[in-house]
């Protein structure tokens, strides 16, 4: 076999990328857990001084360069894919390259540049992008009303945006805290809560900054999963019907549940039977809150004094 098997490119992209998004998250926790812990004398400054201007920065470098490789490798694949075509030795096809060929299409709609779309990066070296992501959910609702997940998704930008004015103002949160702890409120604070409350009223200026930051990434690289995952599916559907989303599913980038959230969509298009739409576009936001964000979701409700105040937990 001259060249390379295009499917195992693509199974290696992927698991890069997992393994790339997962590093991500870590370190973002170690990052927040290594700001707030209650551990102070010369070998905790060290640490921190280590972790700041060395190890923080080669594992950031290591999830870039994850990403990196993941989109080398499909563009590697798409290669050998028209060249087998060229050459009568293939098909083009396949599912998973159809499978990128929507990701692709909706990463176009929405005007994103995939090289740049970066969360580590915050809110200012992503703001075009985040703009980018609820208009092209507004354009698809307004063009297809079917398609009611990315109305809903389209509502919340707005949300989005005060959320992390809201994140900007942990001052504010700390000062609450103190109010609470030190008032006639504070015996009444469960005894599961009231030592993060003191720990929290207790923080720095530069502790509470790097607290917002890390909200700010994990919140970033939240909006960059739904769009990764729900983008191709809804561009699938507008463009192929339930045979794109038979594609998708043949690729193992949905599961049997979002498969049959989209039969109901499409059923009730056909149909005129509103309620089936409802129930399908509701399936598909249980897998996005369920499924797709969990994992970012329970690590900021576990983290360290703030998590169960950001999550609204208390």
């Amino acid at each position: 076999m001259v060249g390379n098997d295009p499917a195992e490119l693509r199974a290696l992209a992927q698991a890069m990328r997992a393994a790339g998004q997962h590093l991500s998250t870590t370190w973002q926790t170690m990052d927040g857990r290594l700001g707030t812990a209650p551990w102070t004398g010369p070998d905790a400054e060290r640490f921190r001084a280590d972790w700041h201007q060395r190890l923080r920065p080669s594992l950031t470098s290591v999830t870039t360069m994850l990403d990196q490789t993941c989109s080398a490798l499909l563009g590697n694949a798409d290669e050998q894919d028209r060249a087998s075509a060229a050459d009568g030795g293939g098909s083009t096809g396949s599912p998973n390259r159809a499978a990128r060929d929507y990701l692709d299409q909706g990463l176009r709609a929405a005007g994103i540049d995939p090289a740049t779309w970066n969360p580590s990066t915050g809110v200012d070296g992503n703001r075009a992008t985040v703009e980018a992501v609820y208009a092209y959910y507004s354009q698809l609702y307004r063009d297809n009303p079917e398609m009611a997940w990315a109305g809903m998704a389209a509502l919340i930008g707005p949300s989005f945006y005060a959320g992390f004015r809201d994140l900007d103002s942990f001052a504010d949160l700390a000062r609450l805290a103190r109010v609470i702890i030190d008032g006639p409120l504070g015996d009444k604070v469960p005894p599961d809560i009231a030592p993060g409350l003191r720990r929290l009223a207790s923080m720095s200026a530069a502790d509470l900054e790097k607290e917002f930051r890390w909200y700010e990434h994990t919140f970033l690289g939240m909006q960059k999963q739904i769009f990764l995952d729900m983008a191709p599916q809804h561009e699938a559907f507008r463009t192929d019907g339930m045979a794109g989303i038979a594609t998708l599913l043949d690729a193992g980038k949905l599961d049997q549940q979002a498969y049959d959230a989209w039969a109901k969509i499409d059923q009730g298009s056909r149909t005129g039977d509103t309620d089936l739409i409802r129930q399908g576009n509701e399936s598909l936001l249980r897998r996005e809150q369920s499924q797709i964000i969990r994992d970012q979701y329970d690590a900021m409700y576990q983290h360290p004094v703030t998590g169960q105040a950001v999550t609204g937990c208390w």
